[in-house]
């Protein structure tokens, strides 16, 4: 009964599309005359069917007043939703893959987009995507929902603030429960990462595994800036242990991983991209991660020179040093230093970034007036503290002793200023329960000045 009552509503829906300005009004007019000729041609009118023409009849005046609109009005509406769905087709057809390979290190903001067309004859509420997730080692779905880490948008994507090992796993976006967009998420593990000095040291050889149908090589970035000017700098080339087929027709040995098909030009030897079984063979385990480094030396920018300001004959009027501007003309100021406080608890895993445009630009982290050192800091603080590809500076566990000015530089500018202030967690707590005896206290004096005033009106009335 309720598809056939599904079926009359698209049908009303459609004469509301065809008809001028088609009101509630008519329509139940159309639907009492569609009883009648039931009547009249000798169909049976049971209880069911007078019930089904009852519902038909309250949802049409239920749904009538949202669809106040001309033709014209209703026929721009279905234009937009049918130009949408055509071009989710069109998207659909340049896709090689109905997958959507995404990797991601810890830590990092990963948006998932799931693009679905809504019917204008339909609520919305009805047609919202749903996501759901598939870890690695689970065999059944489960629903993502909103939280802390977590956050669905009205557009239906789907933000993941903060990316952990968790996370990993494939992602679908439901439309209709028909898949409108599927997700690989995978995340890059701890890499095992050494730099190579060029002139000194040598780079590692590529791996070919026969046995395996495996070819493990390094896949090198383009090289960053240099990180300083007017003195001996660093420039540095990240390199990327890789896995990749030798024969891509060819299953992989001992047995097959198709989704190394969504990495075309290859699955990083540290990531749960790769199974297990193969993170754990020799060559692949035991290779490191290279980053190899160069010195460089650059000129720092020379200071402005004088400014002359002429008449319209040409005649100078006055010199102007360094520093100074013409009154008609705008001076272009530097880019302000962003600054950030951050509370975090003792223990956390802290990553802090660097707000740059240019990817590629080699930063430089300073602990107050000491820089932290790539090369070093990890073998230093035995892991605790490192520099990953991003040039993102983790800090896990976070101590006490952490607290300090961090600045990170782009060659002579400083882009960014972070005071970290670590939290005992003991602190934490004694402060939230003075924050609740503050906000009970607050509310008891409220409640008391108001009793205080009502009395005070009382006292007035009665005399």
């Amino acid at each position: 009964m309720d598809r056939l009552i599904k079926c009359a509503f698209a049908i009303v829906s459609y004469l509301l599309i065809q008809g001028n300005n088609v009101n509630g009004a008519h329509l139940t007019e159309t639907v009492d005359g569609m009883e009648t000729n039931s009547t009249n041609t000798g169909l049976p009118s049971s209880p069911k069917h007078k019930r089904f023409m009852e519902k038909l009849k309250s949802k049409i005046k239920k749904y009538h007043g949202k669809w106040k609109m001309s033709k014209k009005e209703a026929q721009k509406l279905f234009d937009l939703y049918y130009k949408c769905q055509e071009k989710k087709v069109e998207e659909m057809k340049k896709e090689e893959f109905p997958i959507k390979a995404i990797l991601a290190l810890e830590g990092e903001r990963v948006a998932l987009k799931c693009h679905v067309c809504y019917r204008p004859d339909q609520p919305k509420e009805v047609q919202e995507a749903q996501w759901q997730f598939l870890r690695h080692e689970d065999t059944g779905l489960r629903p993502v929902n909103n939280n802390k880490n977590h956050k669905i948008k009205k557009d239906n994507s789907l933000t993941i603030k903060t990316v952990d090992i968790q996370d990993a796993g494939q992602y679908f976006c439901l439309e209709k429960q028909d898949y409108a967009a599927v997700y690989q998420l995978d995340v890059f593990l701890k890499d095992k990462r050494k730099y190579v000095i060029m002139g000194t040291d040598r780079v590692m050889n590529d791996s070919i595994l026969p046995d395996n149908n495996l070819h493990v090589f390094t896949m090198w970035a383009e090289w960053g800036d240099c990180n300083t000017c007017g003195r001996i700098g660093q420039r540095k080339r990240i390199g990327q242990c890789t896995v990749k087929k030798i024969k891509a027709n060819k299953p992989v040995l001992p047995r097959d991983h198709p989704l190394m098909a969504l990495y075309p030009e290859g699955i990083p030897c540290h990531s749960t991209a790769l199974p297990r079984f193969l993170r754990h063979l020799p060559f692949i385990g035991m290779r490191h991660s290279e980053t190899l480094v160069k010195t460089c030396m650059e000129d720092c920018p020379t200071e402005p020179p004088q400014i002359t300001v002429t008449d319209e004959n040409g005649k100078v009027i006055d010199v102007l040093e360094p520093g100074f501007y013409p009154i008609d003309s705008k001076p272009v100021l530097p880019k302000p230093v962003k600054r950030k406080v951050l509370y975090e608890p003792e223990g956390s895993h802290l990553v802090l970034n660097c707000p740059i445009d240019k990817k590629k630009s080699l930063i430089r982290w300073m602990r107050g007036e000491r820089e932290v050192d790539p090369s070093t800091v990890n073998r230093q603080t035995q892991g605790r503290v490192s520099i990953d590809q991003l040039n993102r500076l983790h800090l896990k566990p976070l101590l006490l002793s952490d607290t300090a000015v961090f600045n990170c530089w782009v060659k002579t500018r400083r882009v960014a200023s972070i005071k970290v202030l670590v939290v005992e967690m003991g602190n934490q707590e004694l402060k939230m329960y003075i924050s609740y005896v503050g906000l009970a206290i607050t509310l008891i004096g409220s409640f008391l000045l108001f009793c205080c005033i009502c009395c005070k009106k009382s006292d007035k009335e009665a005399r």
